[in-house]
């Protein structure tokens, strides 16, 4: 990080962080907000972010940054590929513009690296489409084993097309957490309502960052008790913004 320019370089080199990503928000065409993502470094983890961007034409995505942490061979294997649109994990949500969570990497027909992913002991993907109004600026991959996972919770809610004006979930994975996943079930959100992080992001179009189980209760989670039971301390939702519309939320805890 300080060989970056990274004012808190240093700082961040002592708590053991490795590297940082920058996630932009977009507004009417411009960028309005960036979420700073920190990332530890250290010989028991085992993850991977990636920055796919266009290339030749933008017929097809290939890698454009990456940090990988415990996963030499993968990263190895990573340098070699490229996504057209619609194959595999980059390229649809390139394809979609949407967000997408892939739970068992090593088994799923759609990620191309599934066999280095089983290798390396890679479970779960997140794929988040950076748009700038209908234009793709990029595809930033999350890529965490169970053992160390980036977030234990990963979700994605958008409009319910029966029930306008309602969120709903289209996806989740719970690393295990059983009392959280039977609490998750039949959730719903109110857009315009600030009765959880989904709805409060779908309605303000910012990414919202909650620390700490009392800030998850002040912040109106539902789910507060199932997350103290589970140890959950940090509560992530980012919005998916496709021409000035919310399209989608990732709600992501750990």
């Amino acid at each position: 990080l300080s060989e970056m320019g990274f004012l808190v370089g240093e700082a961040a080199a002592t708590e053991g962080l490795g590297a940082a990503a920058l996630l932009p928000s977009y507004h009417q065409g411009a960028v309005d907000s960036i979420l700073v993502m920190y990332l530890r470094s250290g010989h028991e983890a085992v993850a991977a972010v990636e920055l796919w961007a266009g290339t030749k034409g933008r017929f097809e995505l290939s890698l454009d940054q990456s940090y990988y942490v415990g996963l030499e061979r993968f990263s190895r294997i990573s340098q070699y590929v490229n996504f057209p649109q619609g194959s595999g994990l980059p390229g649809q949500c390139w394809q979609t513009g949407m967000p997408l969570i892939v739970p068992d990497l090593a088994t799923a027909k759609g990620f191309l690296r599934s066999s280095g992913a089983e290798s390396d002991g890679l479970a779960v993907g997140l794929g988040l489409p950076i748009m700038q109004r209908t234009e793709l600026q990029s595809v930033f991959l999350m890529l965490s084993s169970a053992a160390t996972p980036i977030a234990r919770v990963h979700e994605i809610w958008g409009e319910d097309p029966e029930q306008p004006g309602g969120l709903t979930r289209s996806q989740g994975t719970y690393g295990g957490l059983i009392d959280f996943t039977a609490a998750s079930q039949d959730l719903t959100f109110s857009i315009g309502q600030p009765d959880g992080l989904p709805a409060q992001a779908w309605t303000s179009g910012q990414p919202v960052l909650i620390d700490g189980v009392d800030a998850m209760g002040e912040a109106g989670v539902k789910r507060l008790d199932a997350a103290r039971e589970a140890g959950l301390s940090f509560a992530l939702a980012w919005p998916v913004v496709v021409v000035d519309r919310v399209r989608a939320v990732v709600l992501m805890m750990g």
